[in-house]
């Protein structure tokens, strides 16, 4: 099994661990919850713009973990982070279904989100050194597809899993007058509770890894170090922000997008998610490849273009299946941006700044994602998702500018440049 995993580039016991607990984790979350909560929402009573807003939370909770892990980064355990912040996400998600009242979800979602922020900002860090730097855009590459493919299992069961709770669970069912069984808000919670359970399941890869130390064993280490140039991660960071406008105007409402706009029942919707996330986890794979050929810059933003192409094309496409074309090349192309860009952010930080870059640029993707999806809602009801799909177009490319126009000139080396880049 180790001689398996040492020929393929940057696969080990450690990059390993990390991509299982990644795979168990999107499997639940991006898979089976992000296709059904929503629905559930709905199935609640609640309208779009409240929704909208129900959506932001976790990024709220996303920037209060970003700005203290950035301040202590150098002193915290990886590995602690990434344990802990799985099991407290999984009370968080399961606590919402058990008291599904407008506070107690508010609190569930806003907490979810913070051990979210934890459990991402540790991940960069973790999987960066989990392999060499000839292998580091492998191993984001492997993060990626295990990200999207698990997704798309998880979102093809997803759309399945309120009527297979119905079936399975027959006498326990709560009918809702004038509603589908498989609608109900019982169904799309017990759904949801299969998927906590999951969740769950995804503590364990993490019992088995080594700590992330942010600083190499040197004598150096004991010197007075330089302060952080909070300016510059900033600045290095700028794209992310761009990353996670366009990801907060579509993600939390693909399924409602594709319900509300070609009228695709849940299972249907299901399928679509899943496909395209699954060639969301393939297209990336050939990321290093066209790194090598084209250069990190080029190729990134070659993507973005072909994605902003796509998301106009999804914002007039006429049927369910055209949509679908488009959304899976928009999703793929702008899902280039996890695989190259980490490994270049965290290629132009010395170590001991890497889980402050890290968190800095979750920060910036927490604060896109947020504004944007808390006025999703709201522009959705007054402009449609056409207008949205369009906005998202231009983001994409504000994305790719932005890459440009901070990277275009060489960065100095981390080793060379002694942590003041």
């Amino acid at each position: 099994m180790r001689a398996t995993l040492r020929r393929i580039p940057g696969l080990n016991r450690q990059s390993g661990l990390i991509l299982l607990h990644n795979t168990l984790f999107c499997f639940a979350v991006f898979g089976i919850v992000d296709v059904l909560l929503n629905f559930y929402f709905v199935s609640l009573g609640y309208e779009t713009e409240t929704i909208g807003l129900l959506q932001s939370l976790p990024r709220i909770g996303g920037l209060f973990a970003s700005l203290p892990f950035a301040l202590f980064a150098s002193k915290l355990s990886i590995r602690r982070a990434l344990v802990w912040s799985a099991v407290l996400m999984t009370v968080a998600q399961g606590v919402m279904v058990f008291y599904p009242s407008v506070a107690v979800i508010i609190i569930s979602r806003a907490l979810f989100g913070f051990f979210f922020g934890v459990n991402q900002i540790a991940m960069t860090p973790a999987t960066a050194d989990s392999a060499g730097d000839n292998h580091q855009t492998h191993v984001f590459a492997y993060l990626s597809a295990t990200t999207n493919i698990s997704s798309s299992i998880g979102s093809f069961i997803g759309g399945y899993l309120p009527l297979m709770m119905v079936s399975l669970l027959p006498a326990l069912a709560i009918p809702m007058e004038g509603v589908a069984p498989e609608q109900t808000s019982w169904a799309y919670g017990v759904a949801l509770l299969v998927a906590t359970v999951l969740t769950a399941a995804c503590i364990v890869p993490l019992l088995g890894i080594r700590d992330v130390t942010a600083l190499p064993t040197d004598p150096a280490n004991d010197l007075p170090k330089p302060r952080t140039p909070w300016g510059r991660l900033i600045v290095l960071c700028l794209p992310m922000l761009f990353f996670g406008l366009t990801g907060g105007l579509t993600f939390p409402f693909y399924n409602l997008f594709f319900r509300t706009t070609y009228g695709a029942p849940d299972a249907t919707v299901g399928v679509v998610l899943s496909a395209g996330y699954l060639l969301m986890g393939i297209t990336p794979l050939v990321a290093p490849w066209l790194q090598r050929r084209m250069g990190r810059i080029p190729a990134l933003m070659c993507a973005l273009g072909l994605a902003s192409l796509a998301f106009f094309g999804l914002s007039i496409a006429p049927t369910l299946w055209t949509a679908f074309l488009c959304f899976s090349a928009a999703v793929c192309l702008r899902n280039m941006t996890q695989v190259i860009f980490p490994p270049m952010l965290m290629g132009s930080v010395p170590a001991r700044l890497q889980g402050a870059a890290s968190s800095v640029g979750f920060l910036a993707w927490n604060v896109g994602w947020f504004v944007s999806t808390a006025l999703g809602g709201t522009l959705q009801a007054r402009f449609g998702y056409d207008f949205i799909m369009q906005v998202v177009a231009v983001g994409v490319i504000g994305c790719g500018a932005a890459v440009w126009w901070v990277y275009r000139r060489p960065i100095p080396q981390p080793d060379k440049a002694l942590g003041r880049v």
